[in-house]
Order: C-alpha cells, then structure tokens, then sequence
C-alpha cells in the first residue's frame, strides 16, 4: 500500500470515511454536508477508503475538490491480506468493514490525528469544530450512546452482558464507535491495535462487535468523552423525556440540546432518512441529498427498499412467529451459541419495532 500523506501542509482536517461502492450515494450527501458546513479559513482533507469503487463513482465524487477542499479515495486491499479475517467476530449485518477504522492508525502513518466517521451522517457545524478539539493526553475522542444505557436498565441480559461479559466500569461512559477523534500517534506508541485484537480473542460473544471491544478497550481510561453534539443519533422509538431516571443530568441536558442544534447527526440503527424522511432531520438530509448528482440513483434505490419493506410488513404475523422460534431455540441451546440466537432475535425484535414506525398501518392489522 503506498504512502499516504495529509493533503495540506497547516491547517489540515483530516476526515475519513470507509465504505462498500454501495454506500457512496448516501456517503456524497454526507460530504455535501459537510461542505456546505465548511469554512474557508480551513482545509479538509477527506479520504474514503473503498476496496471496490467503481470508476463512474470515482469521477462524480472527483468534482468535490477544490481550493480547500481534497477527497482522495483509496483502497487497502493488499494490507488487509496480512490478517486472518476468521478470527474477527462478525454477525448480524456486521461485515468485516466495521474493523477497518482500527487500522487507520497503521493505513494513516504519516498523521497524527484523524477524525472517522460512518457514511450514515449529516453536518450541522463545521466538522473543523469537532476535529480541533483539545484531546489532552486522550487517545480517542468519543460521544456517549443513550440507547444502550436504557437498553442495560431495562433489559436483563443486556445487563448481564455489560456487567459480566465486557465487565464495562460505568455504563454512562459507553460511546458509539461511528464517530470517533483518533489520536493515531499515541495509539502507534500504545500499540492499540495488537490490544485491540487481543482484547477481540477474549471475548467469545458481542452485540455491537467493534464497538464493544473499543469500549473495553478504554474501560480504564484513555478517552475524552465529547458532547453529544457532534455524535447526535435519533431513536425514534426511543423517548428519552419518558425514560430521564436513567441517565445523568449531564447527558440528559447534551442529548435534548442536541436535539435543537445538534452539530453532526448520525441516522444510526434500522431507520434511516432515505427511508423515513418524516422523522427528526429527515427533510435535512433530502435537502442535500438533492444538490448530489446521486439524488435520482437515491430515489430510485428508496423506492425499490420500500417496496421490499411493504412486503415484510405484509408478512408481520411471520416474523413475530420467527421471535418466537428463537426464543424457543435458545432455551434448549447453551453457551456462545445461545447467546448468538438471543442477539438475532433481539435484532429481529428492534426491526420489527421499526417497521411499525414505517408502516404504522401494521398496529391496525394487529388488531384487526
């Protein structure tokens, strides 16, 4: 894999996104917005891994380059081959892509900071906000996840696992991995991804797989918790004014603040504004999605996952059975294997909960 160098010699924020040739239509509104958001007393410097690009994406994501701007994409492919991707614990649709930003300290040699981030967000602010953020003595610069503190509090094998199975000091300090401010030359000096790899062998069982071995990676310290402004990820489903007793005066008071003027939004999880562009940000995300030479290939590719989905909520009552088999099959399964078929069955259980807020016609045939 050749050299790679950041793009401005001052003032440089590097940004990286990884991603399958599949994603880039959602990526370029992304990069829209970060764009739109941009400050010409800045330089960005954006890099895209992609190991499959297409030359026709290539070419449309090349007009982005400007004066203070440069989007370079690369591949790495050949440095991937050094590692026996059977060891890395993947499931649900969790591919190996999720690991590749843990060897960006390695991909990055010639930086001493970047700033990852998941293809799935809109900019609010300039990013140069968030990357300029005094780390300190910090290795990685992280926001908090208010979805799986509710999940600890109200679901007992959540518990369990955060407690017993990645032994997690405090929960209100778990953080999404989907936006992460990387300290690449400290974590070269700590050998962060040797630890990561040997922390990822211990453990036989994750529901958020890269994610939780970050987390117990920096159980102990090494990280500096950001506001929840530049990582504000919307639960439809998840009402945190009903929920407050679960979480910490402080985070209750960044989440709402986000809400109202969040920096960068993450559409994590199942619900996506592509899909459903009536929730919170949704008209956000279409507004930039229409200034791409992507916004037609989106549409189409939205009416096509739609279509899929009117099926499957047809097929409801289907899917409620399967829950039901799983739950079945994990009382008569153990160890690692049990707690796999309590992991698909919880997933299984959150997209269904999705779907009712896509097809909220689906509580009506219920009843009916």
């Amino acid at each position: 894999m050749e050299q790679i160098y950041p793009a401005f010699q001052t003032n440089n924020t590097a940004v990286c996104f990884i991603i399958p040739d599949g994603w880039i239509k959602y990526l370029s509104v992304a990069i829209q917005s970060l764009i739109d958001n941009s400050s010409s007393d800045n330089n960005y410097d954006i890099i895209i891994i992609c190991n499959n690009i297409q030359p026709y994406n290539q070419k449309l994501l090349s007009k982005y380059n400007k004066d203070n701007i440069s989007l370079r994409i690369i591949t790495i492919a050949d440095y991937l081959a050094k590692y026996n991707w059977k060891e890395f614990y993947t499931h649900h649709y969790w591919g190996r892509e999720m690991y590749y930003r843990v060897f960006l300290p390695e991909i990055l040699s010639n930086y001493s900071k970047v700033l990852y981030c998941d293809a799935d967000i809109l900019l609010n602010d300039d990013i140069a906000k968030l990357y300029n953020t005094d780390m300190k003595d910090a290795e990685i610069g992280v926001c908090v996840t208010v979805r799986q503190l509710m999940n600890y509090y109200q679901n007992k094998s959540d518990k369990f696992f955060y407690d017993n199975i990645l032994k997690l000091k405090d929960m209100n300090e778990y953080f999404n991995s989907g936006v992460l401010l990387m300290n690449l030359e400290s974590m070269r000096q700590t050998n962060m991804i040797e630890r990561f790899i040997s922390t990822m062998k211990k453990l036989d069982y994750l529901i958020t797989p890269d994610q939780d071995i970050f987390n117990v990676l920096y159980n102990d310290g090494g990280k500096m918790l950001i506001n929840i402004r530049w990582n504000h990820i919307y639960y439809a489903n998840t009402t945190i004014e009903n929920n407050k007793k679960y979480y910490t005066e402080e985070v209750l008071e960044q989440y709402l603040d986000a809400q109202k003027n969040p920096g960068l939004i993450h559409f994590a999880g199942n619900l996506k504004p592509w899909l459903t562009p009536y929730y919170e940000h949704g008209n956000m995300f279409w507004n930039y999605a229409r200034k791409t030479d992507y916004y037609e290939e989106i549409l189409i590719s939205t009416i096509r996952q739609i279509s899929n989905k009117t099926v499957e909520a047809a097929n409801y009552s289907m899917l409620k059975r399967k829950i039901f088999f799983y739950k079945l099959k994990a009382f008569f399964t153990f160890g690692v294997k049990k707690d796999q078929i309590k992991t698909k069955r919880r997933f299984l259980k959150d997209y269904l909960r999705d779907l009712k807020v896509e097809f909220p016609a689906i509580n009506k045939i219920r009843r009916g």
